[in-house]
């Protein structure tokens, strides 16, 4: 579910954006006080918990303020860090909260941060006219998470994630063993194995 599919998504983004020991503590991701646990244990899980959080400033809608998150980052900037990733909502688990997707990808193309979506809770709900206007903006994400155990009525352990350059995903999960050798020659379609961090699992 969402716990797993945000821990691939984040791993992705300190992938593609070149985040290691030496510079993960001047390094900066921005969220709000809405984002689920699973995103705070997945930061810790992949070494992300020494880096800089922050929570940027929310409106009386629980949702992010893009004027808060753009003077958060310039001035992060000018202190000489890093920032890298923004974790935005769509639908969060409390309240349902939408952050301004549109306005906060528009920052994050500019100033060349990641952007990850958590609709785990909400996404789904872009199957109807009034999900599509909230969530405008989603499709520009780099990364985004759903749950369809929850909009889609699906089991439990059902979780998706959506990588726009598919191969960030290869780069951060990608590996070499012996006993694969056999799947070197197949090239028809990637393999799920190398696009997260199982290996074995059913369908």
């Amino acid at each position: 579910g969402g716990s797993l599919t945000n821990l691939i998504g984040l791993y992705t983004a300190k992938t593609a954006k070149g985040i290691r020991a030496k510079n993960v503590e001047s390094s900066v991701i921005y969220t709000t006080h809405q984002s689920h646990h699973s995103i705070i244990k997945a930061l810790r899980v992949i070494g992300l918990d020494e880096s800089i959080l922050r929570y940027v400033a929310m409106d009386d809608n629980f949702k992010m303020s893009v004027r808060d998150l753009e003077a958060q980052i310039a001035s992060d900037k000018k202190s000489g860090l890093n920032p890298f990733l923004v974790i935005a909502n769509a639908g969060s688990t409390d309240v349902g909260a939408v952050d301004p997707l549109d306005h906060i990808a528009d920052i994050t193309k500019r100033e060349n941060l990641w952007l990850h979506v958590d609709a785990a809770y909400g996404g789904f709900f872009i199957l109807t006219e009034h999900g599509k206007e909230a969530l405008k903006g989603i499709e520009a994400a780099d990364s985004v998470i759903l749950d369809p155990h929850k909009g889609m009525f699906l089991p439990y352990g059902s979780g998706i994630v959506m990588v726009k350059e598919a191969k960030y995903l290869l780069e951060a999960n990608s590996y070499e063993a012996g006993y694969m050798q056999d799947t070197h020659e197949w090239h028809q379609e990637m393999s799920p194995t190398e696009l997260s961090p199982e290996m074995s699992r059913n369908f």
